[in-house]
C-alpha cells in the first residue's frame, strides 16, 4: 500500500475537484470558429504567439456556428458589429471550439481584445478538436482528418491559394483588397465557412478526451503560453562565431580538396573526392558518416576531410539563428510543445524542437555559465583556448577514470585505450544549445527525470516482480545486466565501467522484441557501440533468458489484439491491457486501454495472412497510420514487440502526465517536458526539490507497485 505525505494528499484531492470540474465543461454546449487572419510575418516560422502579437497581424474574418447546424454558420467581418450573440452564449458558459485551438487562442488573446475590444478567454475556455484525432492516432490536420474519418464535410482544397492571396504580403509587401478580387474573395468566404463546417463534423464524430486527458491538453497550452525564456545575447554571438568557424573549415577542406570544390556544402564534389581518395560511400547522410568515422580502415586523409564536412555541416548550429525570429516581445519561446503528437500521448516538438537538440558532448566537468560568457565576447581566440583547456582537463580525469578501473578489476593500466574529447571549438558552440534556454530575473529552474522509467514500467507490466526488485533495492539495472553479458562479477563494475553502455543498450532495445541484427546496427548508430555478431546475439539471448515475462507479454499482446480484430463484437484482455474494436461513423478502431484508462487507437485494423522469419504462415495485425520514414498515411503492420512498446511508453508517459499535474495544481510553472524530463521556472522561494520531485513521483491508484524514482536539479539554465 502506497502511503502519500500531506503534500501528495493535498494535490491529490485538488486534482479529483479538477477532474470534476472538467467533466461538466465537456457536456456544456459549444461553438466551433475559425478565423482567418493576415500578417508580414511567416506563421510556420515564427509560431502563433509571435504572429499574433505582430502589428500587421489582424482578422480578416471569423466563421462560426452558434447552433451547432452547417447551414447556419455566420461569417463575422472587423467592419461589421460585434458578435453579440457569440460573447452572450461564452457569458453563459458555452465553449469555444476549433482545430489547432491555439492559434484560435492567439488571435483571440493578441488581436480581439485589444483591438476589437472583446471579452477576455482562458485556455480552459477552448477545446481542440486536432486533439481529438491525436488522442485517436488520427491525422491532426482538417484536409486528411476529414479523408481518413470519411466525415461528410471536407476542407475546400482551393484554400491553400486563396490564403497566399489574402493572408500574406505580395511582392510589393503589401496585402491584396478584396474590392480587387472579388469573386477570389467570395471563395475566400466559403472556404472559411468550410473549415468551420468540416471542424464541426469532426467534433461530432469523434469522441470528447476524458477529463484527466482534457485537463493534460489544457497543461500542455499552458506550458506552451508560458514558453522559456532565451538567452538572446548568447544566441547572437553563437551564430556569429559558428559563420567565422565555418568559414575556416571550408578554407581548410578546399585546400584539401585542391580546387575540386569550394565549400562542403557541395556533397556530390566531397562525395567524389573521397571515392577518389579511396573511400567510396553510399551516401553523404549524418548516420553514414558517424558509422564511418568509427572505423578503423578509413585513409587519414578521407577521416580528416569527413570531420570538416561534419562540423561544417551540423544542422545543430543553424538552432541559434532559427530560435531568434522565434521569441517574443517577452524575450520567451512560446508553443515549444505537441500535445499526445505519438500514438503513445507522448509530446511532441515544435518550433525550436526541444525534444531533439544535440546531445552536448563537452566534459561532464564542464562550466556552461562559463563557456557562454567566454562566447559572448565574441572572440574566437578565447573560444578556441576553451576548447583547448577543456580538452587537457577531460585527458586527465579520462586517465584517473581508466586507472581506478582497472585497479578495481586488478588488470594492467593500457594509456592506448583511454579516449577523452578533443578539441572542437564547433561542438563547444552546439553543446551550448541547452544553456540558451534560461529563466528571468529572481526565478530558478527545476528539472526532474526518471530513472530508467521504460524499463521499470516494461517489467511491472510482464508482471516481472524478481527483476523489479532490482530497483527496489536501488541497483543500477544496466550494470547488472552487463554483468551478465560479459559475465563479470557487479562488484567489479561500476557506473563509469566500459561495460555498461551495452548493458543499457540491451535493457532499452531488446525489451520490444528487436533481433541481434537490428540490436547491432543499433548498437552502432545510435549510442555509438561496435559490438560483433556473437556479442550482439549474446545480449539478445542474456536478456530474454532472464526476463521470459517479457516475451510472454508480447506474444499475449498480440494474440489479443488480433482476436479483438477478428471478432469485432469481443473484448480480449491481457494483464490489464484491453482491446476492442469500436466505430466511429465509417471508421473503425481497435482500442487499446491501458490500466490508466488511457486508450490507444489505431484506425481501420485488418488481419492478413503472412509469412514469419521462417517463412511460415501466420495471422499480422495491421491498420493505418502514418509510415515515420516518408511522414504519409498508408498502411502499417504491427506485432507482438511494438504493440508491448507502444504499452509501455504509453504507461510511462501517463504516469508523468499524473505526476506534472500534480505540481501544475500544487503552483510551480511547468514549461517544457523533455523526453523524461520535467521543467518549472518558479519564484525562487517558492517549493522546493524535494517536494517537486515527490509530487513527480506520486503514483496513481492504478500504478501503485511501481517502484519509480527521478533524480533533479535546480539551476537558472536548462542542461542534460
Amino acid at each position: 500500500m502506497t502511503i502519500h505525505k500531506p503534500q501528495q494528499v493535498e494535490a491529490i484531492n485538488k486534482l479529483c475537484f479538477a477532474l470534476k470540474k472538467t467533466s461538466k465543461i465537456l457536456s456544456t454546449d459549444r461553438v466551433v470558429i475559425d478565423f482567418e487572419t493576415k500578417c508580414e510575418l511567416d506563421l510556420k516560422k515564427v509560431g502563433a504567439y509571435v504572429y499574433s502579437e505582430h502589428e500587421s497581424c489582424d482578422v480578416l474574418m471569423m466563421s462560426y456556428s452558434l447552433t451547432g447546424k452547417p447551414e447556419n454558420t455566420k461569417l463575422w467581418f472587423p467592419d461589421s458589429k460585434p458578435p453579440m450573440g457569440l460573447f452572450t452564449l461564452l457569458a453563459s458558459g458555452t465553449k469555444l471550439v476549433a482545430l489547432n485551438s491555439y492559434f484560435e487562442y492567439c488571435i483571440w488573446k493578441h488581436v480581439c481584445v485589444p483591438k476589437y475590444d472583446w471579452p477576455d478567454i482562458e485556455l480552459t475556455d477552448i477545446l481542440d478538436v486536432a486533439d481529438k484525432c491525436k488522442a485517436l492516432a488520427l491525422p491532426s490536420g482538417l484536409e486528411e482528418a476529414a479523408e481518413v474519418t470519411q466525415v461528410d464535410h471536407k476542407k475546400n482544397p482551393a484554400g491553400k491559394k486563396l490564403i497566399k492571396l489574402f493572408c500574406m504580403p505580395n511582392k510589393h509587401g503589401e496585402f491584396n483588397q478584396p474590392e480587387y478580387y472579388p469573386l477570389e474573395w467570395e471563395n475566400f468566404c466559403d472556404y472559411c465557412v468550410d473549415d468551420t463546417n468540416a471542424e464541426l463534423a469532426l467534433d461530432k464524430l469523434l469522441p470528447d478526451l476524458s477529463p484527466i486527458e482534457q485537463e493534460i491538453a489544457w497543461l500542455t497550452d499552458r506550458m506552451n503560453w508560458r514558453g522559456i525564456y532565451i538567452d538572446k545575447t548568447a544566441c547572437k554571438a553563437a551564430e556569429k562565431l559558428g559563420a567565422q568557424l565555418r568559414k575556416i573549415y571550408n578554407k581548410q577542406a578546399a585546400d584539401m580538396a585542391q580546387g575540386a570544390f569550394e565549400k562542403c556544402t557541395q556533397r556530390e564534389k566531397v562525395k567524389v573526392w573521397l571515392m577518389e581518395n579511396g573511400l567510396p560511400l553510399p551516401d553523404m547522410q549524418g548516420k553514414t558518416i558517424d558509422v564511418v568515422l568509427r572505423r578503423d580502415d578509413v585513409p587519414i586523409k578521407c577521416r580528416k576531410m569527413l570531420e570538416l564536412y561534419k562540423i561544417t555541416g551540423a544542422t545543430a548550429i543553424a538552432k541559434f539563428t532559427k530560435v531568434q525570429v522565434m521569441i517574443a516581445k517577452d524575450g520567451r519561446i512560446h508553443e515549444l510543445l505537441n500535445y499526445h503528437k505519438a500514438r503513445t500521448g507522448r509530446w511532441g516538438g515544435k518550433g525550436f524542437q526541444i525534444h531533439n537538440l544535440m546531445r552536448p558532448v563537452l566534459p561532464k566537468h564542464t562550466d556552461y555559465e562559463e563557456v557562454l560568457q567566454i562566447i559572448k565576447t565574441g572572440s574566437l581566440e578565447k573560444l578556441e583556448e576553451l576548447a583547448t583547456r577543456l580538452s587537457l582537463e577531460d585527458k586527465v580525469y579520462q586517465i584517473k577514470k581508466a586507472k581506478e578501473i582497472a585497479k578495481l578489476r586488478d588488470i594492467y593500466y593500457v594509456h592506448a585505450d583511454t579516449k577523452w574529447w578533443h578539441a572542437n571549438p564547433m561542438q563547444v558552440l552546439t553543446s551550448c544549445l541547452r544553456a540558451i534556454i534560461s529563466v528571468a530575473l529572481d526565478k530558478q529552474m527545476r528539472c526532474a527525470d526518471y530513472s530508467a522509467i521504460e524499463a521499470r514500467v516494461l517489467l511491472w507490466q510482464a508482471g516481472d516482480e524478481k527483476a523489479l526488485d532490482i530497483f527496489r533495492r536501488g541497483e543500477d539495472i544496466y550494470l547488472d545486466m552487463a554483468s551478465s553479458i560479459y559475465n563479470i562479477p557487479l562488484r567489479m563494475l561500476n557506473k563509469e565501467s566500459d561495460e555498461r553502455p551495452l548493458g543499457k543498450e540491451t535493457i532499452l532495445g531488446a525489451g520490444y522484441g528487436m533481433g541481434h541484427v537490428k540490436f547491432r546496427t543499433r548498437c552502432d548508430e545510435v549510442a555509438g557501440i561496435k559490438i560483433s555478431e556473437d556479442l550482439a546475439q549474446r545480449s539478445i539471448r542474456t536478456y530474454r533468458n532472464r526476463f521470459p515475462k517479457v516475451t510472454q507479454l508480447w506474444r499475449e499482446l498480440e494474440k489479443a489484439a488480433i482476436k479483438a480484430v477478428r471478432f469485432p463484437s469481443l473484448a480480449t484482455k491481457y494483464n490489464g491491457i484491453k482491446f476492442k474494436v469500436k466505430r466511429y461513423g465509417k471508421m473503425p478502431i481497435l482500442m487499446c486501454r491501458l490500466p490508466s484508462g488511457h486508450t490507444l487507437g489505431y484506425p481501420y485494423p485488418k488481419v492478413i495472412i503472412g509469412e514469419d522469419n521462417y517463412g511460415k504462415e501466420v495471422p499480422k495485425l495491421t491498420y493505418q497510420g502514418y509510415d515515420s520514414y516518408t511522414n504519409q498515411w498508408t498502411t502499417l503492420d504491427t506485432y507482438g514487440g511494438k504493440l508491448c512498446e507502444n504499452v509501455v511508453q504509453a504507461i510511462a508517459r501517463d504516469l508523468m502526465a499524473f505526476g506534472m499535474l500534480l505540481l501544475d495544481i500544487t503552483g510551480y510553472n511547468l514549461i517544457m517536458t523533455v523526453h523524461d524530463e520535467t521543467v518549472s521556472e518558479d519564484d525562487e522561494e517558492f517549493g522546493s526539490l524535494e517536494e517537486f520531485e515527490t509530487l513527480l513521483c506520486t503514483l496513481p491508484g492504478w500504478g501503485s507497485t511501481l517502484p519509480i524514482t527521478s533524480e533533479g536539479w535546480t539551476g537558472v539554465r536548462y542542461r542534460k
